[in-house]
């Protein structure tokens, strides 16, 4: 998994939901799902589609073999009806 603060990290702290916060140079704070099943089910609910491959290197990593990241999980993807 890739984590991109983007700039100089102060401050990292594992929170009890299992989530990561990280604390930058500007005083920002950023939070990341770091338990892999989470992020890509988090990921396939904002998408509403499977992963590209371009989509799964950024995200998940090259550690990890892509999958069809939305099979069996909700998403916000609706169809149009008739």
């Amino acid at each position: 998994m890739v984590l991109s603060q983007g700039g100089g990290v102060h401050s990292l702290v594992v929170l009890p939901d299992g989530r990561l916060a990280a604390g930058d140079d500007d005083g920002n704070i950023k939070i990341w799902l770091v338990d892999e099943q989470k992020l890509i089910a988090a990921l396939c609910l904002r998408a509403g589609r499977n992963l590209t491959k371009a989509e799964w290197a950024r995200y998940i990593g090259d550690d990890t073999p892509r999958q069809p990241s939305c099979r069996g999980r909700p998403s916000n993807w609706r169809t149009i009806d008739p």
